[in-house]
C-alpha cells in the first residue's frame, strides 16, 4: 500500500481534485506563502481561498510538507558527505602508494648513485666526412674517464626519499618534530616522543603493514612489523632528539595474522 503523507489529497475528508490543485499552489509558495499570494494566482477570491485552507487544514499540511523537503536535504547533504568521504580516502590511499613507490626509487637511485661511477667524456681525435655534400666532423676516439658522485648530490635525494616514505606511513617528518622538540624540556621530549610512537603505532602502524604488504605479497607479516617498529623507533627517537630505548617499555608487540588482507591481532594478547 502506498504511504500517505499530508500534502496528499484528502478524497476521504471531500477534498476534489481541483480543491487540493488550489492547495499546491499555496504549497508551492515556499515558506512565505499567504492565502492572498494564493488566491492572486490562483485567480480567486482571498476568501474562498481561506475557506479552503481552514477546512483543510493548509497551514499544518503545508508545513509537514517543508519538514520533508528539509529531512531530504539533510539526507542528500549526508550522501554527499559520505561519498566524498570515501572519495578522498581512496585518493588518499592512491596518494600514499605513489608516495611510497616514488620515495623507494629515490632509494634505490641514491644507491645506484653511490656504486655505480660517472664518466666524463673527451673526444681525443674527430675526422671531417662527407655527409649528403656536407662537410661533417665526427669522433674518432672517446676517453671516458669515470669520476664519483659527491655526498652533496647524494644526501638531497636520501633525505626526500626518507621524508616521503615518512608521510606515506603516515610517520612526521623531522623537520615538523624537530620544531616542537626544540620548545621542550627533555623530560617533555620524551613524554611527547613516547605519545606520538605509541600513537602512530596504535593507529597507523597497521596501514603501514597492509601498504608494505599489497606491494610485496610474498613478505612475512611478523618480520614486516618488526622491521616497521624498530625503524618507527629510530626516526620518533631522531626527531625529538633521545635515545630510542626511551621509547620502549619492555613489553613486546601483539603478535599479529593477516586474514583476507586485514591483519588480525591474537587473543589473549594486550
Amino acid at each position: 500500500m502506498k504511504k500517505k503523507y499530508p500534502w496528499d489529497r484528502w478524497a476521504e475528508r471531500g477534498e476534489t481534485v481541483r480543491a487540493h490543485a488550489l492547495f499546491m499552489i499555496y504549497v508551492g509558495l515556499g515558506p512565505h506563502r499567504t492565502y492572498a499570494l494564493t488566491a492572486k494566482q490562483a485567480g480567486k477570491t482571498q476568501q474562498a481561498v481561506a475557506n479552503f485552507g481552514t477546512k483543510y487544514r493548509w497551514i499544518r499540511r503545508s508545513k509537514a510538507y517543508d519538514q520533508y523537503l528539509r529531512d531530504m536535504a539533510h539526507k542528500a547533504t549526508e550522501a554527499q558527505v559520505k561519498n566524498d568521504a570515501i572519495l578522498f580516502a581512496q585518493r588518499e590511499a592512491d596518494y600514499r602508494h605513489e608516495a611510497w613507490d616514488f620515495a623507494e626509487k629515490l632509494f634505490a637511485k641514491a644507491k645506484e648513485m653511490i656504486e655505480a661511477p660517472l664518466y666524463k667524456v673527451t673526444v681525443k681525435e674527430t675526422q671531417i666526412v662527407k655527409v649528403g655534400g656536407k662537410k661533417v666532423e665526427v669522433p674518432l676516439i672517446i676517453e671516458k674517464t669515470p669520476i664519483r658522485w659527491s655526498l652533496r648530490d647524494i644526501v638531497p635525494i636520501g633525505d626526500l626519499s626518507d621524508k616521503i616514505r615518512r608521510l606515506a606511513l603516515g610517520v612526521p617528518t623531522s623537520r615538523v618534530a624537530a620544531e616542537v622538540s626544540k620548545a621542550k624540556s627533555d623530560d617533555e621530549r620524551v613524554a611527547q616522543a613516547k605519545a606520538n610512537f605509541n600513537h602512530w603505532k596504535k593507529y597507523k602502524l597497521e596501514k603501514a603493514i597492509l601498504r608494505i604488504l599489497q606491494d610485496d605479497p610474498d613478505a612475512d607479516p611478523k618480520i614486516v612489523k618488526e622491521e616497521l617498529l624498530e625503524e618507527a623507533l629510530g626516526w620518533f627517537a631522531e626527531d625529538f632528539e633521545i635515545e630510542p630505548l626511551l621509547l620502549t617499555d619492555g613489553s613486546e608487540p601483539p603478535p599479529l595474522d593477516i586474514i583476507d588482507g586485514e591483519i588480525i591481532e591474537e587473543e589473549g594478547v594486550q
